[in-house]
């Protein structure tokens, strides 16, 4: 597994190191290119100036929409140490947040189908029909989203079995648990579950704790890694 790296400056995370028992996956709401959204990261401020510590440890690249380039493709950047932590859920404290690493898959989430257009991203540019897929059930008022593509999830299998071998967490608890659950209703696992509020150990994903979300979705892709981990 190649890791690059692109380090945020130390005022964009917190620079202390916390013991880590749970994962968190996201995806970006955005383009292909990891570097991209680190470099957004970086200059982000709030309204007097200072640095905004949000950020997640790992961000994962996609294919381009606009121009299908795969140059990015499965390539995981990592952007500051991942037992440092930054505030990359927007809810539960510094207790959630210290205790979870955080990992981006480069993918702009939920689409509406236009007549004439094709499938549009919430930026109201298309996403080629090849990158799209389609749910079984609505998820979050959505049934297209941007598809997680076959390399993101390879490197994000590796880096998940890397990172509970090395933190010592258990794959077995959050939504690999919650998906042996709800069998008959994959997406369910997806929903909002008081383990994951708790600080309950694991793997999980931002819906997991944010009604307003849609990161990740239960596309059949990602659910088949999941169990299988």
């Amino acid at each position: 597994m190649n890791i690059q790296e692109i380090a945020l400056p130390v005022t964009e995370y917190i620079n202390e190191v916390a013991q880590k028992s749970m994962i968190f996956l996201h995806h970006t709401a955005g383009g292909h290119r990891p570097d991209a959204v680190i470099n957004g990261w970086k200059n982000d401020r709030d309204h007097n100036g200072n640095p905004i510590r949000v950020a997640t440890s790992f961000v994962i690249g996609g294919i381009s929409t606009t121009t299908s380039d795969t140059a990015y493709d499965g390539k995981i950047v990592r952007c500051f140490p991942e037992g440092k932590w930054a505030y990359h859920l927007g809810i539960g404290g510094a207790i959630l947040n210290k205790k979870s690493i955080g990992i981006e898959l480069c993918n702009y989430g939920p689409l509406t189908f236009q007549p004439g257009r094709g499938f549009v991203n919430y930026i109201n540019t298309i996403v080629p029909e090849a990158q799209v897929v389609e749910l079984p059930v609505l998820f979050r008022g959505y049934k297209y989203y941007h598809k997680y593509t076959d390399r993101q999830l390879g490197s994000l299998n590796q880096l998940l079995h890397h990172l509970c071998s090395q933190y010592s967490i258990n794959r077995n608890m959050g939504l690999k648990a919650s998906l042996a659950t709800n069998a008959a209703n994959p997406a369910a696992a997806f929903g909002i579950n008081t383990n994951a509020l708790n600080a309950a150990g694991g793997i999980w994903t931002h819906t997991n704790v944010r009604q307003d979300k849609s990161d990740c979705s239960p596309q059949p892709s990602l659910i088949s890694l999941l169990k299988s981990l």
